[in-house]
């Protein structure tokens, strides 16, 4: 059963309840006020203030609860999308020889000393790793319990990403067809996993990780550990010979 939270209408005042998980989703889409019918969200829709863009110029409207937080966080420009705000951001952080100003340590460093980010225009987060890795210490310290479920929760999403493109959805072995996810793994389908792992321990990174980077490349297949195993000399796996299949 999901989780109740009790919110406040950010028009009429009143109490009531919604889903946690909703609540946590729309926060993370920079929603800060919440509604207990339309009827209230109507009325709040009617107050909004007219703004310009500060990238495109456009027109755009948002309410002014909204408008004040963004001032009470430090920002002092209005962006009628996040797609404006990452060209705005962009634009902000470069000096004249295209290096990038980190939001961490305030220095302006090349592309290659930050992280990979897909939610930005060019590619990087706004930290540098630097930045990123004592933060991450610090709140490993913090909340040890805590970073580590967090820590999970991400590894797990991205193995199911990873075998979901390979296998569909749900996974399942390409050879026995075996769909318990505990048994699952990604296999070199051209027995070059042993080279693959030393490069990968070489530049400390790990498979899934290096797999969503380079956009789920060919030469993968998904396999489960008894048939990994079995054709890791480059043999076919029993469930092919039982079969007849060379």
């Amino acid at each position: 059963m999901d989780t109740m939270e009790t919110l406040n209408c950010s028009h009429c005042g009143n109490p009531f309840s919604r889903r946690k998980a909703q609540i946590n989703m729309d926060r993370r889409a920079g929603q800060v006020n919440f509604f207990c019918s339309k009827k209230c969200y109507g009325a709040s829709m009617a107050q909004k203030v007219e703004l310009i863009c500060t990238t495109c110029g456009n027109k755009f409207y948002r309410h002014p609860g909204d408008i004040k937080k963004a001032k009470d966080n430090g920002y002092r420009s209005e962006f009628c999308s996040r797609q404006c705000w990452h060209r705005y951001l962009h634009a902000s952080r470069t000096d004249s020889q295209g290096r990038f100003l980190c939001t961490g340590c305030h220095a302006y460093k090349p592309k290659q000393d930050f992280v990979i980010s897909r939610r930005y225009i060019n590619g990087i987060g706004t930290r540098c790793k630097k930045c990123v890795r004592q933060d991450t210490k610090s709140r490993r310290k913090i909340d040890p319990q805590r970073f580590s479920e967090t820590n999970l929760r991400s590894r797990q999403k991205l193995r199911y990403e990873a075998l979901t493109h390979y296998s569909g959805d749900p996974p399942q072995c390409a050879c026995c067809g075996e769909t318990e996810m505990a048994f699952l793994t990604i296999d070199h389908a051209d027995g070059s996993g042993n080279k693959h792992r030393k490069a990968l321990h070489a530049a400390r990174t790990s498979l899934y990780p290096w797999l969503r980077k380079h956009g789920f490349p060919d030469g993968f297949q998904v396999l489960c550990m008894n048939c990994n195993w079995a054709t890791r000399y480059g043999k076919p796996c029993p469930h092919k010979l039982k079969s007849g299949i060379s």
